[in-house]
């Protein structure tokens, strides 16, 4: 993971934070920094946000994105999160 918060750590880190509306989901594949491939097991429509979850390997990391964005449950995905939104934590 890349971060621009808390860069200095990244030999130690253990973890990385980021809030669910900052992470971006793609249908198309596209791969780069902080990318990975997750699927949509979930989806709940909230008004102007739709809460997803999305499984990447064996971890389930909600995503928040607006409505304009629907994805079907069972969609394969990549998921990204610029450099900027994470900040690495040593515990």
């Amino acid at each position: 993971v890349v971060a621009a918060v808390g860069a200095d750590l990244a030999a130690r880190a253990r973890s990385v934070m980021f809030r669910p509306e900052h992470i971006l989901l793609r249908e198309d594949g596209a791969a780069g920094e902080n990318a990975w491939p997750g699927i949509v097991t979930a989806r709940r429509f909230a008004g102007r946000l739709v809460d997803y979850t999305v499984m990447v390997n064996e971890t389930a990391i909600p995503v928040q994105t607006t409505s304009a964005t629907m994805l079907p449950v069972g969609a394969n995905v990549t998921m990204s999160i610029p450099s900027e939104r994470c900040v690495l934590l040593e515990e």
